[in-house]
């Protein structure tokens, strides 16, 4: 038995077997998106990065005769 709000729900194996992929599928797609945004954070990062080193000191790896 399931308490939902004041009401009660009777479930059976079967529909906590549903809910249980439910809730993994759940949780498996909450960590994909909080891999991208990790990933996203950290491409921003390196850009900043590499914006306010050129910015300040110029291309870091240039050639002499490239000028």
């Amino acid at each position: 038995m399931l308490r939902v709000g004041t009401g009660k729900v009777f479930l059976s194996a079967a529909d906590l077997a549903s809910l249980n992929k439910v809730i993994r599928f759940e949780l498996h797609s909450a960590h994909r998106i909080h891999l991208v945004n990790w990933v996203v954070q950290l491409l921003i990062l390196c850009a900043l990065a590499w914006l306010l080193a050129h910015g300040i000191t110029g291309p870091l790896f240039v050639y002499p005769w490239s000028y």
